[in-house]
C-alpha cells in the first residue's frame, strides 16, 4: 500500500474557464487582423506618397517647359522659322485719315 497510484480525474473545466479562454483568443486574433490592416494601409500610403513625389516632379518639368516655351526669345526663333520677319517700313496711319474709304 505504500505505492499506491492515486487515479486522477479530469476536472471539467467550468464555463467561466473558457469564457475567458474564448475572450482571450478572440482578442489575440484581433490583435493579429489590426496589426496585419495597420502595416497593409502603411505600404498604401507609401505607394501614395511615391505617386505624390512623382506627380509634383512631373508638373515642375512642365512649368519649366511651359515658361521656357513662352519667352521672348523662343517666340522670336519661332516666327524667324516661320517665314515672319521684322517689318522694314512702318506707315503710322492717323485717326483723320481715312484708310478704306471711297474716293
Amino acid at each position: 500500500m505504500k505505492h499506491k497510484k492515486e487515479i486522477q480525474t479530469a476536472k471539467p473545466r467550468s464555463k467561466k474557464g473558457i469564457f475567458w479562454w474564448l475572450t482571450l483568443a478572440l482578442f489575440v486574433v484581433s490583435v493579429v487582423v489590426f496589426t496585419i490592416e495597420t502595416a497593409t494601409s502603411g505600404a498604401r500610403l507609401a505607394k501614395l506618397e511615391k505617386q505624390e513625389r512623382a506627380l509634383v516632379q512631373e508638373n515642375s518639368e512642365l512649368s519649366a517647359l511651359l515658361v521656357e516655351s513662352s519667352s521672348l526669345t523662343s517666340l522670336e526663333t519661332k516666327s524667324s522659322e516661320m517665314g515672319f520677319g521684322i517689318p522694314q517700313k512702318i506707315i503710322y496711319i492717323g485717326s483723320e485719315e481715312g484708310f478704306a474709304k471711297l474716293p
